[in-house]
């Protein structure tokens, strides 16, 4: 959510106006609802979020694991 913010002419005050959604997003919440977690990170400018979110989409790629992987010498 973002909300302008307007300073009065002598700095004294702020006006906060109505809220406003900034994007859609579904945030992940996993098989315990109930349970408080951080779900997003902002970046340390503010610019940019990092989200656990669910999509109605199935996933089409596999996951590859390698075991015993040893790299050469």
């Amino acid at each position: 959510m973002a909300a302008p913010i307007t300073v009065a002419a002598n700095g004294q005050s702020l006006e906060v106006g109505a809220a406003a959604a900034l994007f859609p997003v579904r945030l992940a919440l996993g098989p315990y609802p109930a349970i408080q977690r951080q779900q997003y990170a902002v970046s340390l400018d503010g610019q940019r979020f990092l989200m656990s979110v669910t999509t109605n989409e199935q996933v089409t790629n596999p996951i590859t694991m390698i075991l015993n992987w040893r790299p050469k010498p």
